[in-house]
C-alpha cells in the first residue's frame, strides 16, 4: 500500500488511491485531495523529489485490525518519515488517512 501511495502522490493523481478507499471514498475523496496537496507542499518546501526517493522501511503499529502506518524514505542520503493509517479488510487493507506532513529523521 505504501508504494501506491507514493505513486499517486508522485503522479498528483489522488484517483489513484479511490480502490484502496473502498466505499468510503465519497466521504474522505475531497479530504485527501487536501492532504496530499498539503503533503506535496511540504516535499516542494524540503525539496523532496519523491519520484527519486526510495521507500527504506515501512513500520505498522497497532492492533490488526486499525494499523498506523510510518514510511521512512531516503533522498539524496537524508530520511524522511511521513504516515498514513489503514483498516485490515477481507480483501486486504483500506486507506484511512494520509498524513499531511513529512519530517526529517
Amino acid at each position: 500500500m505504501a508504494e501506491k501511495l507514493i505513486a499517486a502522490i508522485v503522479a498528483d493523481d489522488v484517483e489513484l488511491l479511490r480502490p484502496l478507499f473502498g466505499s468510503a471514498w465519497a466521504d474522505l475523496g475531497t479530504l485527501m485531495g487536501e492532504n496530499i496537496q498539503r503533503l506535496r507542499s511540504r516535499l516542494s518546501e524540503e525539496r523532496i523529489d519523491l519520484a527519486k526517493a526510495k521507500i527504506v522501511r515501512v513500520v505498522r503499529t497497532g492492533d490488526p485490525q486499525l494499523e498506523m502506518v510510518d514510511v521512512h524514505l531516503e533522498f539524496e542520503g537524508r530520511r524522511y518519515r511521513t504516515h498514513f493509517s489503514a483498516m485490515s479488510t477481507r480483501g486486504g487493507y483500506q486507506l484511512l488517512g494520509v498524513a499531511n506532513w513529512i519530517v526529517r529523521e
